[in-house]
């Protein structure tokens, strides 16, 4: 089911991501979950940069977070900065 939520603003324009529950539940080669912190921490931690580049970072963090692991759920997001 899709999830939606608004990154809480700072100073900086806020960004919004909907995406489907595989995004978090990604697991690692351990089985630990990807989770919505380390989510929510790849976003802030390009904020500054332009949606797309957030998406990139969101998809490379996974993917580095699963290692070889495999894909068990879909990964379907939207990232929209708020202006």
């Amino acid at each position: 089911m899709p999830h939606t939520e608004l990154i809480p603003p700072t100073n900086e324009t806020p960004s919004l991501l909907v995406g489907t529950d595989g995004i978090w539940e990604t697991r690692s080669p351990d089985g630990v979950e990807f989770g919505k912190d380390r989510l929510r921490e790849v976003i802030r931690d390009h904020r500054d940069a332009p949606s797309q580049q957030i998406a990139d970072a969101i998809t490379a963090a996974l993917l580095d977070y699963r290692g070889d692991g495999h894909q068990d759920d879909d990964i379907t997001f939207v990232l929209v900065k708020l202006v």
